[in-house]
Formats: structure tokens, sequence, C-alpha cells
């Protein structure tokens, strides 16, 4: 995704990367500390959120073709 802002009459680019990493759990719980209260708050309702199972539904007519799947 490229973003395109006016600075100063300049235009700046930026692009953002996706990046996905394995960190010990003693790292993470160090960076967690380091954070200010305020997004550590943040923080964990965003992983309690993630917790929560998403409900999906399906209309009647396709019980049907989901037989067997469940």
């Amino acid at each position: 995704m490229k973003v395109q802002r006016v600075i100063e009459r300049e235009y700046v680019t930026s692009t953002a990367i996706s990046v996905e990493l394995e960190l010990p759990e003693a790292k993470l719980i160090e960076a967690f500390r380091r954070l200010p209260p305020g997004r550590q708050s943040d923080l964990l309702n965003k992983l309690q959120r993630l917790r929560k199972p998403v409900l999906r539904t399906s209309p009647a007519n396709r019980l049907y073709e989901l037989t067997g799947v469940v």
C-alpha cells in the first residue's frame, strides 16, 4: 500500500510491509513492559478481541451442502 502526502511542498511516498516474526515469550513480555500504560491497555484490548470466537451463519437453503462438513 502506498501513501502519498505533502510535507512542506515535497511529496513523500511510503510503503507498508507486513512482517511475521517469531519471538521468545520473554522478549515479548519485555517489549510489552516498555510500552506506556495507555498503549499496554490498547494492546491488551486488541488481544482480547482476537480470543473471541466469530459466529458464522449460513442461510437455511445451504444446510444440505454443509452436511458432513461440521
